[in-house]
């Protein structure tokens, strides 16, 4: 009897040890073209352009990757893509992963590589299947998340994943502390919003200084623009931002430090001219809503002022060239921060202006759009209004509140 149990331990071991070969997996090792970088290497094999995919690579080429980010000429680098060779069987067997709709996810990547020769054989052929990274963390975290999810009605990366269809995950780019969002409604489901903030990349914008540190307009209308994105998509809303920053989520600091890292939303570099980088963002813009006619479009563009110290100015408003439903929809926006001025502030006034203005990003937007300027980024008060993480939430609380009022009062329409 000793033998043959000792006979069977020794068959499930070779068989566990044989198994595990099948599951191993190894990354992907590529020579980058002249001139490719993080993000358009992540771009070029169809993976997501979010921070968990850029930090992952960094971590995976140590002491390959320059200060800037920038990649060595004739250095080898790993993808965030796990290899394992294929078991003639299914996916799901092959991996380990036993939900059939990521295994599918799984296919669909595969196949889109072959199709874009990036992959030379089909997975089936070669016996080399490809996996994102990602899939693996979601098949370890699925189970233990869905029922907390269910419960409490939590948007989670995974999920909103698979809702945009592959298009760039948001909820990656807003921070730990903010990655989960509670639903509160679909008010906005048929809306796209597009968010665009200000300067980023080599070009800060203007540029303040309140108790020995600098304030820079990018990096603030940037966090206004994550904070009122997450609003949005807590109505349903489908958003995208034009500028993205992998590192920097939503920060509740005073002094937001700048940095040169941000990318446009297709995970572009953000190089040329003035006029080059805004034709890439309306570009962009125009790529999305080519696809996506049967929603409604709005462009929100955020930017903040700079004027002579002195000058203390309101949140104010410019609305599209001869276009009375930017205009009507900006107005609605400016009477929504009047109002809660007026409520929390009733000895304050509001000085808020709304006029026509000729700006590339209104003239050349395909949607409705406006154009909204925070405050005076030298004037000692407007800064408390930029500084304070408070007073940033607030920002972007009531233009969300402006924004539910807009769409549901004027007539739907993409222009």
């Amino acid at each position: 009897m000793g033998g043959k149990k000792s006979f069977c331990f020794a068959i499930i071991i070779i068989l566990s040890f044989l198994n595990n070969i099948a599951l191993f997996a190894e990354y992907l090792e590529i020579k980058p073209l002249k001139g490719e970088g993080i993000y358009s290497l992540l771009k070029k094999y169809e993976l997501p352009l979010d921070s968990s995919y850029f930090n992952k690579f960094i971590e995976l080429n140590p002491n390959k990757i320059s200060k800037n980010y920038k990649l060595f000429a004739n250095y080898s680098y790993k993808l965030p893509i796990l290899i394992y060779k294929y078991n003639g069987k299914n996916i799901r067997t092959t991996t380990g992963i036993d939900n059939y709709e990521l295994a599918q996810e799984i296919q669909k990547w595969n196949k889109k590589l072959t199709d874009k020769k990036i992959k030379k054989e089909d997975y089936k052929i070669s016996k080399e299947l490809w996996v994102p990274f990602h899939y693996i963390k979601s098949q370890s975290k699925l189970n233990e998340n869905v029922a907390e999810n269910e419960a409490t009605n939590i948007i989670t990366p995974e999920i909103v994943g698979k809702q945009s269809k592959g298009e760039l995950n948001l909820l990656q780019i807003f921070g730990k502390k903010y990655s989960k969002i509670a639903k509160i409604d679909n008010a906005l489901s048929s809306y796209i919003y597009y968010i665009d903030p200000g300067h980023g990349g080599p070009d800060p914008g203007a540029i303040g200084h309140k108790n020995g540190y600098e304030l820079d307009e990018d990096e603030y209308a940037y966090d206004v623009s994550l904070r009122l994105a997450r609003n949005l998509m807590q109505h349903g809303a489908e958003v995208y931002l034009t500028i993205i920053d992998p590192n920097d989520g939503i920060r509740d600091d005073k002094f937001l430090k700048n940095s040169s890292n941000e990318v446009f939303g297709n995970g572009e570099e953000i190089s040329g001219n003035a006029r080059d980088r805004l034709q890439a963002r309306i570009d962009y813009i125009n790529e999305i809503y080519s696809k996506k006619k049967n929603k409604q479009h709005r462009l929100i563009v955020l930017h903040v002022d700079s004027r002579q110290e002195g000058q203390k100015i309101d949140i104010f408003f410019y609305h599209q060239p001869g276009d009375n439903i930017s205009c009507n929809y900006a107005s609605l926006l400016l009477k929504t921060i009047e109002n809660k001025y007026l409520i929390n502030q009733p000895q304050r006034g509001y000085q808020g202006t709304l006029t026509e203005r000729n700006l590339f990003m209104l003239r050349h937007a395909p949607c409705t759009a406006v154009y909204i300027e925070l405050g005076n980024i030298q004037n000692p008060q407007d800064q408390i209004r930029l500084i304070e993480p408070n007073n940033r939430q607030a920002i972007a609380n009531w233009l969300s509140l402006g924004i539910l009022k807009a769409d549901g009062k004027i007539k739907k329409s993409n222009k």
